[in-house]
């Protein structure tokens, strides 16, 4: 009873603190969970997406709803620092000397006294209760957005997408020339891409990257692009029903729990996920005899890659999404076979 007051109070602190950041700074926030794994050892308190037109970013939160203490602070520093996700410390009421650190430091954090800094890629924004002005200052690059999400997404999985123009790319991407060419700077600057002696693209801290953008489509196009949810109108006769299902169309793929037993072996699909277009929803709704159900067992997803005419699973990089997405320990244990199998040092 006491956990669930406190954890109910922790969670108007930060509901309170999200109101403050939006009417400061015009973003749209929305919480996606709570105690999310985000790499292999750290679960923030709260994971956030924040939206700016069409630029997203997810961000971590650590709410410090008792007294601070300064270690409880750089602990919370070392742990979002090793995310590599941009994070928000909320507190009850800052001191100066903490908010300064927090600066130093490129951490975000709100109290409830209107003290706000929130650096982020439109530029930093220092809000102070008798000051209403906002201040631009030098960018910090985040990873968020579509086109990260997209244009990565080539690079992971397609080394000889680095050797295309960049014009190439938005053909491909189906994204504008313009961002196409800030997320590749915004890359060289974080040293995720260099150059080699002849100026082609190279792809460095790909373990980094790998993480970074499951995160950033998890938290953002993954959740866009759901198209709804069902269940069956007749319970499956048994639990590998989806091997036998042909739905004589191409461009309809299985994605997580099933896809993941494919590339691992190691799982018993429970719930099911298809990467499709919206012009085939109602063949895989037919095919499988579905009905919406908010808490169904199938999720349709709408594809943001090109498929090929063969193809019958989503790829290793998605389906590694898929299951960090879930809250289930034992899909973030085949994650990691998949990680090893399929993602690591990039096979």
């Amino acid at each position: 009873r006491y956990d669930n007051i406190e954890h109910m109070k922790e969670l108007e602190l930060v509901k309170n603190a999200i109101k403050q950041v939006e009417k400061a700074t015009g973003f749209n926030i929305k919480i996606q969970g709570e105690q999310m794994l985000v790499g292999k050892n750290y679960r923030p308190d709260y994971f956030i997406t924040v939206t700016s037109g069409n630029i997203e970013w997810p961000m971590v939160v650590e709410c410090k709803s008792s007294k601070i203490t300064p270690m409880s602070v750089r602990r919370s520093i070392s742990y979002i620092k090793e995310s590599g996700i941009p994070g928000l410390i909320i507190v009850r009421k800052i001191n100066p000397k903490m908010a300064n650190y927090l600066k130093s430091k490129g951490i975000a954090y709100v109290d409830m006294e209107g003290n706000i800094f929130f650096p982020v890629e439109v530029g930093n924004l220092t809000h102070q209760p008798e000051n209403k002005s906002v201040n631009k200052r030098e960018k910090q690059k985040v990873f968020g957005g579509v086109t990260f999400v997209k244009l990565v997404y080539e690079f992971l999985t397609n080394p000889k997408s680095l050797s295309w123009s960049q014009r190439e790319l938005s053909r491909v991407t189906q994204m504008s020339l313009g961002s196409v060419n800030n997320v590749i700077e915004n890359l060289k600057e974080t040293e995720h891409i260099i150059l080699d002696p002849n100026k082609n693209l190279l792809l460095k801290n790909r373990d980094d990257l790998i993480d970074k953008w499951t995160h950033t489509y998890i938290g953002g196009l993954r959740r866009r692009n759901i198209i709804g949810q069902y269940s069956f109108a007749m319970p499956p006769e048994n639990s590998q029903w989806w091997k036998d299902v042909k739905f004589n169309i191409a461009g309809i793929v299985w994605g997580g729990e099933s896809a993941a037993e494919y590339y691992s072996g190691y799982l018993s699909p429970g719930e099911f996920t298809l990467y499709t277009t919206r012009t085939k929803i109602s063949i895989i709704i037919g095919t499988l005899k579905l009905k919406p159900n908010p808490n169904g067992a199938v999720k349709i997803i709408e594809v943001f890659w090109e498929m090929n005419y063969s193809d019958k699973f989503a790829p290793p990089l998605v389906v590694y999404a898929d299951l960090l997405s879930s809250t289930n320990s034992r899909l973030h244990e085949t994650a990691e076979l998949i990680y090893e199998e399929h993602l690591k040092h990039g096979k």
